[in-house]
């Protein structure tokens, strides 16, 4: 069986489950966990990150510096100035994430060593000092009916405790 792959963002732009986009047309977004694959994302492991949300308040980022991601520092991204909630929300999902039995691409790059980033569209960006409102996360199937060519948002999943 193919495994399916994912990735957890918080969207900054409006959309709704079951849009569609290419892979170089990402709408803005934060990272919250990097991207993963899974037998599948079904409605039992849905259920528990909406319980997982359900404790969750909603909380504010703000953008940082601009840096260079990447294995060969290409891509451009506004770093998130960290802070607990943040944390504790990736490090929340990566653990249910993980009972499910996730791959994760960069293990490298998550836990501790987790650096919240926006990468820049060629429309839109985040400025230094700007804040974005966390009250949801959005799962994102990267592999949508086995074709690599498209991105398909699964669904977005609100804090109970806004």
């Amino acid at each position: 069986m193919t495994r399916q792959r994912y990735v957890i963002i918080k969207l900054l732009e409006q959309l709704k489950d079951g849009d569609e986009f290419s892979p170089d047309s990402y709408p803005l977004h934060i990272t919250i966990v990097p991207s993963f694959q899974l037998d599948s994302m079904d409605d039992t492991l849905l259920k528990k990150i909406k319980q997982l949300c359900a404790n969750f308040n909603e909380f504010t980022l703000t953008a940082g510096e601009d840096e260079f991601f990447g294995p060969n520092n290409e891509v451009r991204v506004t770093t998130m100035i960290m802070n607990d909630e943040l944390r504790k929300l990736h490090t929340s999902l990566v653990d249910v994430l993980s009972d499910a039995n996730a791959i994760f691409d960069e293990p490298d790059y998550m836990l501790e060593k987790y650096r919240a980033h926006a990468t820049l569209q060629e429309s839109n960006r985040l400025q230094y000092g700007d804040v974005a409102t966390i009250g949801s996360i959005t799962v994102i199937d990267k592999l949508p009916n086995g074709n690599p060519g498209k991105r398909k948002l699964l669904k977005t999943l609100h804090f109970s405790k806004q």
